[in-house]
């Protein structure tokens, strides 16, 4: 078992907890977390994994809105998902001077440096 990927599906869980605590799904999940963590480490490992269904519903606080809903299990693939490409987004503004990073590390294009 590939312990770099255990590592990151940890900090993963950790993260789509985060502001998921009190789900039901999540709290469902938290039972237990470690070995159900542990098997979806070795279905990504060997190309098993799938997408579980999501839930759809409608919430009408502010305005009225259809969600769809991943799975808590597939939040935690989203999780991870970001997490490695998010690196690649990341800027350095000593490499990239006509880009200005907001305070999350994205890069935001100055437009008066295109006016040429």
């Amino acid at each position: 078992m590939d312990t770099v990927l255990l590592e990151d599906l940890f900090n993963a869980y950790y993260g789509a907890r985060r502001n998921k605590r009190n789900t039901l799904n999540a709290l469902a999940f938290e039972i237990d977390y470690e070995q159900k963590l542990f098997r979806l480490c070795e279905e990504i490992e060997n190309r098993t994994y799938e997408i579980a269904p999501s839930i759809c519903f409608i919430n009408y606080s502010p305005v009225q809105r259809e969600i769809f809903a991943a799975d808590f299990r597939d939040r935690i693939v989203h999780h991870l998902v970001f997490n490695y490409i998010n690196a690649a987004f990341y800027c350095n503004l000593s490499l990239l001077p006509p880009v200005v990073c907001n305070s999350s590390g994205f890069a935001l294009i100055l437009l008066s440096d295109f006016s040429n």
